[in-house]
């Protein structure tokens, strides 16, 4: 699938965001997450039976709503833009990287990787101590912590983000 919102090149090396968010705006963002989590019937129904091992539905993280959508987004804005994260790089933060790595949601215990925008644990660990922020729950801290990766090593594979 080919994104109009993606294919600028602002620098002559790193494709760039166009302004606005993809889909009609953070409410149509959150919108089509909450359409696409399917519920465990849901899941039941299409890949037959989801009991575990000791024969418990597992449960399984739900997408954010638009509410908690907008403040997850202010605050790792704020850290973002707290420690110099490149303008150039945020907005796709927002609407590609971190919808694609997490959808936004994400809790201690999720996955071996850490935040909304999935570390590593030692790249979460050098940007924690280059920010003195070290909370991958929360948000503010995670931007600041994505700004200085990003700036340490730049956003794209192999020491950056996989949905770059």
């Amino acid at each position: 699938m080919v994104r109009s919102d993606i294919g600028s090149i602002d620098d002559g090396r790193r494709p760039s965001v166009a302004s606005g968010l993809p889909y009609g705006g953070l409410a149509a963002l959150a919108a089509e997450a909450a359409r696409a989590t399917a519920t465990v019937e849901d899941r039941t129904l299409l890949r037959g039976d989801v009991q575990g091992r000791d024969g418990e539905v597992p449960v399984l993280p739900q997408a954010p709503n638009s509410a908690d959508i907008s403040a997850l987004i202010a605050a790792f804005v704020q850290g973002y833009r707290a420690l110099d994260g490149n303008p150039r790089w945020e907005r796709r933060f927002i609407d590609i990287v971190i919808p694609c790595e997490s959808g936004w949601a994400w809790t201690r215990g999720d996955s071996f990787h850490l935040s909304v925008a999935q570390f590593h644990p030692k790249s979460w660990a050098t940007a924690a101590r280059a920010t003195g922020l070290g909370d991958p729950e929360n948000l503010y801290h995670v931007g600041a912590a994505v700004a200085a990766w990003s700036n340490m090593v730049g956003p794209e594979p192999p020491s950056g983000w996989a949905c770059w």
